[in-house]
């Protein structure tokens, strides 16, 4: 008789039981089922879960019709070497409505024209929301993340645990265009946020606006005497071209913006009294803060405060891996062989 222990941290909990699980991997020898993407999405059904193995070769794009969660090895950006899971998936049918990424290197521009959810990806090129209801959650985005086409209304796109580092515009919202974002990072310099059309609605909650060392960050840019934004509880180093119109409530400024008029907001703060090093990139608060408590409703300010602080670990990774296995040489005076595996999911 043999015993088996076996520990999975419940980060794989979320996966229904019902579902199958597919894996693939493109590397030589393989240990998936699969050596392709295209010949596990053939073989899984609606509701089936596809883990995609790390590997130096991508495994290309993949437009999905299918409502699966596909999942891969995360990445962390402090370890740029780390083998990541290379690919760039499209939901541009409607039967991929509802699909779940997890923990890709999306490394080629790609596009969700029906709702799906990204969590914890990272996008190396542009990223197109073209219809309501897609939610991205805890995301890198290395190129601008684009709202709508123009024409077709796209509306509650939810955006939370964000971070936008890259020296262009960051978030485009195209005409018709609608969105909420929840403690997201914008750093970097060019413009924040581009009002590309008129009608474009968006709300800022617990963000946080940084420069990069050289040059400088600008709010906003486009059409904006059109757009209707509101910031609540953010902390903004100092930037420039601050519409007058938008709405701005109970943030913390670094500068001294004459456009920015409502008596909540704390205007001239020294940041290196709000934030360990906004600078060398600790965003923690430090002890007498003045993010903690005043923002809207008694809540803290910035980037942890409201109901969904900002992640450092965003990057998990998600693909299990063993992390204590045990097989004695012999069985016990039960005659059973006590094998101990502990897997892990996460960091």
């Amino acid at each position: 008789m043999k015993t088996l222990i076996f520990s999975l941290i419940a980060a794989l909990a979320v996966f229904s039981l019902s579902a199958a699980v597919l894996t693939v991997d493109n590397n030589i020898p393989s240990s998936g089922m699969y050596t392709t993407f295209n010949a596990a999405y053939n073989a899984a059904a609606n509701g089936d879960i596809i883990m995609i193995y790390p590997s130096t070769m991508s495994y290309g794009g993949y437009s999905i019709a299918k409502q699966l969660t596909i999942v891969g090895a995360g990445t962390d950006p402090a370890n740029p070497d780390m083998v990541t899971t290379k690919f760039a998936p499209s939901v541009n049918n409607v039967e991929g409505s509802g699909t779940v990424f997890i923990g890709l290197d999306v490394y080629i521009s790609t596009s969700s024209s029906y709702p799906a959810t990204w969590r914890n990806c990272v996008f190396s090129s542009s990223l197109s929301i073209l219809r309501d209801g897609t939610a991205l959650e805890e995301c890198l985005f290395k190129s601008s993340v684009t709202i709508g086409n123009g024409t077709i209304e796209t509306h509650d796109t939810t955006i939370k645990g964000c971070t936008f580092d890259n020296d262009s515009t960051k978030l485009n919202l195209n005409n018709l265009a609608s969105c909420v974002l929840y403690n997201c990072l914008f750093y970097g310099n060019s413009y924040a946020v581009n009002c590309a059309q008129s009608n474009t609605t968006a709300a800022f909650n617990h963000c946080l606006f940084v420069n990069r060392d050289t040059g400088s960050l600008r709010l906003a840019t486009g059409q904006t005497s059109t757009g209707n934004l509101i910031f609540i509880n953010n902390i903004f180093e100092t930037i420039t071209y601050i519409p007058a119109n938008f709405t701005y409530l109970y943030n913390i400024w670094e500068g001294s913006p004459t456009e920015v008029t409502d008596p909540s907001n704390y205007l001239g703060v020294n940041l290196a009294n709000v934030m360990i090093d906004v600078n060398g990139g600790d965003y923690h608060y430090t002890a007498s803060s003045l993010a903690y408590g005043n923002g809207q409703y008694g809540a803290d300010i910035g980037l942890y405060g409201g109901d969904t602080p900002y992640d450092d670990l965003w990057y998990l990774t998600y693909l299990p891996s063993i992390v204590d296995f045990d097989c004695p040489a012999i069985i016990n005076q039960a005659g059973q062989l006590d094998v101990h595996i502990e897997a892990k999911v996460g960091n």
